[in-house]
């Protein structure tokens, strides 16, 4: 990282090479240099012994030249596109050039033919999802549709970089993305405090009734502020969505209500939610399947019916009325999958093994006439999972 220490001592380009070369001499694996200018950080004017670009050049590749296989590779945050493609085109042999252009880097991260840029920006803590997917499509060859996610992501970067781009030196993109698009004083000033989890509804995707496929376009706010602070909002292609097989259960949100983790799910494109009943009963079931619907998820599972160890028949009698609910909770929220957890043991036992008695398998009051929902069972025993089908 530039330092503004030797930005104000060094008296000129050997300082520079003198300071660099002592501190690559003691790495003991590759490392990358980071070129900052000053309209990230104006204490960084003559960086490298000279406020010429040109000649500041020369002098940071001198220094990579005589180190060359102490470098992985170079960012450089100057927003010059043209000094970085020269630049890049001159590194030596397996030096990569590591781009902080919050403006140009579509062109950039796509190359010209014989040099491409690889990323490391601020930028990518705001497009996040769509550089994912931009850059999983780079890798499969696909570089036309990533050129065309980074480029409908162009006017955010500039949004949040200018002209107010000093506001990144201290707290960096994720405070600086809060701030209201208006003239700003410095960034010593605090910044707005990060929204509260669980997330708002910013994020939408899907139609009520049904869930989102294929392309995962999205309109999104320009900054993440209060509803009435938003300026507008653009759409980011985000291309084929990288969470098309991905559920979350409930579990995993334990403090968030079922409304909580249904607007986390969309916020962040999870087309599916495997709720647990407590949640449920909490919501209410037409609630909870109105809510889950018109939200555009699909209900993966239910979770969790079973513990059929009771030791006298009132206990195994509660046991069967409730995991009968269960299905039919599982029929009203339309999922095909149901969990029972019917490991453990009865109160009298003491053997490893669930006795047979207690198996669901063994429990032909409980499957014998199922409801015609459709549904199936996933049978937990110890570390095992079975799945069992419905006649």
């Amino acid at each position: 990282m530039a330092s503004r220490a030797l930005a104000r001592v060094a008296a000129g380009p050997d300082d520079y090479l003198h300071f660099y070369s002592t501190l690559l001499q003691e790495v003991d694996q590759p490392v990358i240099l980071h070129w900052l200018g000053t309209m990230f950080d104006p204490a960084l004017a003559g960086y490298w012994g000279s406020d010429d670009v040109a000649a500041a050049t020369e002098t940071f590749l001198s220094l990579i030249r005589d180190d060359a296989d102490k470098v992985d590779g170079v960012k450089v945050s100057l927003l010059d596109a043209s000094h970085e493609v020269a630049l890049r085109a001159v590194l030596p042999e397996g030096v990569r050039l590591y781009t902080g252009d919050d403006f140009n880097y579509p062109e950039l991260i796509d190359g010209d033919g014989s040099h491409h840029s690889d990323a490391l920006l601020g930028i990518f803590a705001a497009i996040y999802p769509a550089a994912s997917v931009a850059l999983q499509h780079f890798d499969a060859g696909k570089a036309a549709e990533a050129r065309a996610i980074l480029d409908s992501t162009r006017e955010l970067g500039k949004h949040i970089f200018s002209p107010h781009v000093l506001l990144q030196d201290r707290d960096r993109l994720y405070v600086l993305a809060q701030r209201q698009a208006a003239r700003l004083p410095d960034g010593g000033r605090p910044a707005l405090r990060p929204l509260r989890l669980p997330p708002g509804q910013d994020l939408r995707t899907g139609r009520p009734g049904r869930a989102a496929e294929g392309s995962c376009a999205r309109r999104v706010p320009d900054v993440r502020l209060p509803a009435h602070q938003r300026s507008g909002s653009m759409t980011l292609n985000l291309g084929p969505s990288p969470f098309s097989r991905l559920s979350i259960n409930s579990a995993t949100t334990k403090k968030w209500t079922l409304a909580q983790v249904v607007d986390g799910c969309v916020n962040a494109g999870i087309p599916s939610i495997g709720p647990w009943r407590d949640r449920v009963e909490e919501a209410g079931l037409d609630k909870a399947a109105k809510l889950i619907k018109d939200a555009g998820l699909r209900v993966s599972s239910l979770c969790r019916g079973g513990f059929l160890t009771a030791a006298n028949a009132e206990g195994q009698a509660a046991a069967l009325a409730d995991n009968r609910a269960a299905i039919l909770e599982a029929a009203a929220l339309n999922t095909r999958e149901l969990f029972l957890v019917v490991g453990g043991l009865a109160p009298a036992e003491r053997d490893g093994w669930l006795p047979a008695s207690a198996s669901p398998t063994a429990s032909p009051t409980l499957f014998r006439s199922p409801p015609r929902t459709g549904s199936g069972w996933c049978s937990n025993r110890c570390t095992r999972c079975t799945r069992l089908t419905v006649p």
